[in-house]
């Protein structure tokens, strides 16, 4: 059993973004590889808040629930870049 979670970054073309920055509040950060996936190793499955930066785009994602071992995928909402939760879907 894995203690990483893998999560894809995508912009609003669905693309993958490289590069793109992602904080894990209380475990650190990391950047995005060339298909978009950027690893943390979680000390447990539980409720994280995590920070997306690419280009001009910032989203602060309050409350996600991350578990080990899974792949989350990351899209934009064009109307709003503050405020949402539960964003993430498993790829």
């Amino acid at each position: 059993e894995s203690n990483s979670i893998r999560l894809r970054v995508l912009n609003q073309q669905d693309e993958s973004v490289h590069i793109a920055l992602v904080r894990v509040a209380g475990q650190g950060s990391n950047r995005t590889n060339e298909q978009g996936y950027a690893e943390f190793f979680l000390p447990e499955d539980n409720w994280y808040s995590l920070v997306i930066n690419y280009s001009s785009h910032e989203e602060v994602l309050y409350q996600e629930r991350l578990s080990r071992g899974i792949t989350y995928v990351y899209k934009p909402d064009s109307s709003t870049t503050s405020g949402r939760s539960l964003v993430l879907s498993q790829e």
